[in-house]
């Protein structure tokens, strides 16, 4: 028995790489064509249609982030995931997150408030650079329209505390602890075209354990959900590739 749910988990995985890969194929080719088109690189463009191009590239990178989260997932949830450990600045990881959404947050018109207190831990930096683009991208999500974005990044004593804050409906009480679970959705709607996976804050549990962290939901200062990520500074010896 052990044996055979051995063989289903390699072929879960390998199903979702493979139709992962699948998939950004001719995703690909769209967001290629609905950035030339943004450019107006073929032709000048009236109101109307940049209107419906720029639904057209939001959309594919949504499709394209719901893509990334199924082969982060299955890269999260195999055993055989080791950290590459280095130096990481985490200020300079969170400034670069929020840099590749600045499209996003000036759509929604968002308000940021960003505090980042420099802060160097020995970690993986492509894990922890998605983790904090999972929480960001999952704030975005939720935001309202002009709404607040709330990001801090502090160090106490031998931990890094990372904070992520929308405006959006928040978190029921009841739900606090399931939506880390892969696929979980939650009662709250997101406001945007594309739904999500619901393993974007599953990854972002994984790979703050893997760091010998956890990740939790707190209470906000205002209306909305606040995710907060507790990182040891020195990785443990255990956990280093």
């Amino acid at each position: 028995m052990r044996t055979r749910l051995l063989e289903v988990e390699q072929d879960k995985n390998r199903f979702l790489h493979h139709i992962s890969h699948e998939l950004k194929t001719p995703l690909t080719a769209v967001r290629e064509g609905a950035e030339l088109l943004t450019e107006e690189v073929v032709g000048h463009l009236n109101s109307q249609q940049r209107e419906i191009v720029a639904i057209l590239r939001g959309n594919s990178l949504q499709l394209q982030k719901l893509i990334e989260n199924l082969l982060d997932f299955n890269i999260a949830s195999s055993r055989a995931s080791q950290l590459k450990v280095e130096q990481v600045d985490l200020a300079r990881v969170i400034e670069s997150v929020l840099a590749h959404h600045k499209v996003a947050t000036m759509a929604r018109q968002l308000v940021l408030d960003v505090s980042l207190q420099p802060v160097a831990l020995a970690g993986d930096r492509n894990k922890l650079k998605t983790l904090v683009d999972n929480l960001v991208s999952n704030a975005i999500k939720f935001s309202p329209p002009e709404g607040r974005l709330r990001v801090r990044l502090q160090k106490r004593g031998e931990q890094a505390l990372i904070e992520v804050a929308d405006s959006g409906p928040g978190i029921p009480p009841s739900e606090r602890r399931r939506i880390f679970d892969a696929f979980y959705q939650g009662s709250s709607s997101a406001t945007g075209h594309v739904r999500g996976t619901g393993l974007g804050l599953s990854i972002a549990r994984e790979y703050a354990q893997a760091h010998g962290g956890y990740i939790e939901v707190i209470d906000s200062e205002d209306r909305g959900a606040c995710l907060r990520v507790v990182l040891p500074l020195k990785l443990p010896e255990a956990r280093r590739a």
